[in-house]
């Protein structure tokens, strides 16, 4: 016999899904005004699912590797709660944590995508019309999803660190910097080739 509680922890899990989907869907099309929202959540269960979208994929990877990530992430929430206490403004942990969890979208909807087509198409890639073509595709998918990307971690910045346009494209530059310094090491400590964040 199921009790009311576990029928009310998995009526509110499907209902965190659905809402993790609905606004993954959203940032595509209004990312400002999703952005806003999700900074001022307080659902941890939409996290929960949010996590296990990444723990797959580290489980068919190698789970050695989500320990960069975890330093990584962790690294970037407590860095912009620095950010935002330097600057003298109200912060909200749980704002930074919302935001750039689902920040996370662009970046393991590319690491996903890689991985399939490593299967799929295995490199070497030919140099024929249909090999340029699809690294045509592939690049101008990546070169979206980045820019995606930067738009929601602008979004995340300003929304749950409270910061005008100058402030939140400094921090903004300054996160960049930081993220490519780290991306440099893990390449050639052979980490990571791409940090996954």
């Amino acid at each position: 016999m199921v009790s009311k509680k576990q029928t009310s922890l998995l009526s509110s899990l499907i209902a965190s899904f659905f809402i993790v989907l609905r606004r993954s869907i959203l940032l595509i099309f209004t990312p400002y005004k999703t952005m806003r929202r999700i900074s001022a959540e307080k659902d941890y269960l939409q996290l929960f699912w949010i996590a296990m979208f990444v723990l797959l994929y580290f489980l068919i990877i190698g789970f050695v590797k989500i320990l960069t990530f975890l330093v990584l992430f962790l690294g970037t929430v407590a860095v912009m709660y620095a950010i935002g206490r330097g600057w003298k403004k109200p912060v909200n942990l749980s704002n930074i944590l919302f935001s750039f969890s689902y920040g996370l979208l662009p970046t393991t909807i590319w690491f996903y995508l890689s991985l399939a087509l490593f299967y799929l198409l295995p490199p070497p890639r030919t140099s024929s019309l249909q090999g340029k073509i699809f690294s045509v595709l592939y690049v101008s998918f990546s070169l979206s999803l980045l820019l995606w990307k930067l738009i929601l971690t602008y979004l995340a910045i300003r929304f749950s660190l409270k910061l005008g346009f100058y402030s939140t494209m400094f921090t903004l530059i300054l996160y960049i910097l930081c993220i490519l310094a780290i991306g440099y090491f893990g390449f050639t400590l052979s980490i990571s080739k791409v940090p996954f964040i």
